[in-house]
């Protein structure tokens, strides 16, 4: 094996590893640091088709050992075995890795030089993620959440800012050890040379950005002090044993006097007929209620609201098919179904399959035992604690539009209401509550996650955990929390970023083409 070979063997490795490992445990954030450094270096060292298979390996790598749960949750979907599953996440893995590979690899096509190539990267990424789908719901720089102090721009350009956090100092770091090896090799240190904007560009960047995330920590600390509160209580206990809806109804009656409104997480409240609008008549609620759970009270006698996860279903629609909703119902005190919100981006393989309409066959693949509909409006919940409730329904926090529309629909809280026993790894459930903090700081928000086996917590507009309960434990959460209203920029202009990063692009490659053509005359 060559010297080369077996660089490049390592710099793969490693780059993989420090760019993975922060997605499984948020304390090892400075490794992703080092990752994205080792990226940049990487992708300039070595040829031009070379470098884009060396870099489409670590990310591939890296995505894989990220996501590692996506195997088993596969297999679930398919009700298959592990290995079938596997297979048919390789090329979902891979097409992510080739998502985030080009970042780096089109950018070396720009320049190749160590201390700037961090800015046409960084464009390029941030347009890749904004436009291109993926199967898994990140962006490069997510990890940076476990830092939500770093990261208070989201509130102005979305989760991706939190990727021009990551390669800002990726840069700074790369441009700094390409000053130090240069001076090194010349055998002349020079402080000057620290004085460029290769080096100063980025840390006034991060200087101001330190200076906004200051600003709007207080602003925010003081609008939440300032503003109405609500106590909620919430019940983490899977659904889909006999012994659990006694469970929830046990640790929400200790609550009484406690808080003003209870969750429990999708999945909890039966499948109830659209037109039964009153629960206390056990007769009536048999009769307009269907398998599992046919007939039940969610809670009987309860001593607040509670908003619960369940189905609704019309016997009939102008087709005459039945319509199924996985739904959100607001009960009253009297057992009144007072809201109604229907789940609108429903989950890939599991409430319906990609592509199905257009290719059939691919349903026999998949055991979906309903056939799902999508809900059309985003309906806001309007409590008598004073609480407009935008909620989710599992997999629609993890898409930003969904929040916002919530937000522009006046909701002052946004809750989600989960059912992730299928994910049985504790990572799945910590990165899932991670999308859940970026949603918060994109639409200022109190964020209340009521899970069936996790991360049931609170989150702050500030994207601070405030409270939570373990993961696969069961158990209720109570804590208060601020309605918060008002429009963030990136609420109002979700695309601030992306116009942004089309400009910088441009920049680039002109800057690129004058040099190229600089050294030609030359």
């Amino acid at each position: 094996m060559s010297w080369q070979v077996l660089t490049s063997a390592i710099l793969v490795l490693s780059t993989t590893v420090c760019t993975a490992f922060p997605w499984l445990w948020g304390f090892l954030l400075p490794l992703k640091i080092v990752g994205t450094s080792l990226a940049f270096y990487l992708v300039t060292r070595s040829g031009n088709l070379s470098s884009l298979w060396l870099t489409w390996l670590w990310c591939s790598c890296s995505i894989a050992i990220a996501f590692h749960w996506s195997p088993a949750a596969m297999a679930y979907s398919l009700s298959s075995s592990y290995w079938l599953g596997l297979i048919v996440s390789i090329p979902f893995i891979l097409w992510d890795g080739m998502r985030l590979a080009l970042g780096f690899w089109l950018a070396s096509k720009v320049t190749t030089d160590l201390r700037w190539i961090w800015v046409p990267s960084v464009a390029i990424t941030i347009l890749l993620e904004s436009t291109v789908p993926s199967i898994f719901p990140w962006k490069a720089g997510l990890p940076y959440l476990n830092a939500p102090w770093l990261v208070q721009g989201v509130e102005v350009f979305g989760s991706s800012w939190t990727t021009v956090i990551d390669y800002l100092i990726a840069g700074w770091v790369v441009s700094v050890g390409s000053t130090i090896a240069t001076c090194s090799k010349d055998h002349v240190w020079m402080p000057n040379r620290f004085l460029t904007p290769t080096h100063t560009l980025p840390l006034f960047a991060l200087a101001l950005n330190a200076v906004y995330c200051t600003y709007a920590w207080n602003r925010w600390n003081q609008f939440v002090a300032d503003s109405p509160h609500l106590k909620i209580g919430m019940v983490q206990v899977d659904p889909g044993f006999e012994e659990s809806l006694g469970k929830m109804q046990v640790f929400s009656n200790s609550l009484k006097d406690e808080v003003d409104l209870i969750c429990w997480p999708e999945s909890s409240g039966g499948t109830l007929d659209m037109a039964l609008n009153q629960l206390d008549d056990q007769k009536a609620t048999f009769l307009r209620s269907k398998h599992p759970l046919k007939g039940i009270r969610p809670w009987p006698n309860p001593h607040c609201e509670l908003l619960v996860g369940g189905k609704n279903y019309l016997n009939k629609n102008e087709s005459g098919r039945e319509v199924l909703h996985v739904t959100a119902m607001l009960i009253s005190d009297s057992e009144r179904i007072t809201g109604r919100y229907h789940k609108r981006h429903l989950m890939p393989f599991g409430e319906y399959v990609p592509f199905g309409k257009w290719i059939p066959a691919l349903d026999k693949f998949f055991d979906m035992q309903d056939q799902i509909d999508p809900g059309v409006e985003p309906i806001v919940l309007n409590s008598l604690s004073g609480a407009r409730i935008g909620t989710f329904l599992c997999y629609e926090d993890m898409i930003p539009q969904a929040a916002i529309e919530l937000v522009h629909c006046n909701a002052n809280l946004l809750v989600s209401l989960i059912n992730g026993s299928a994910f049985e790894s504790p990572f799945t459930l910590r990165q899932h509550r991670l999308l859940s903090q970026s949603r918060a700081i994109e639409t200022r928000r109190f964020f209340v996650r009521c899970a069936s086996t996790g991360e049931t917590c609170i989150i702050s507009p500030l994207g601070l955990i405030t409270t939570k309960l373990p993961a696969m434990q069961q158990g209720v959460l109570s804590g208060e929390i601020a309605l918060l209203d008002g429009m963030t920029l990136f609420a109002t202009y979700s695309r601030l970023l992306l116009i942004g990063s089309g400009a910088v692009l441009l920049l680039s490659l002109n800057v690129s083409r004058k040099e190229k053509r600089e050294l030609h005359v030359f």
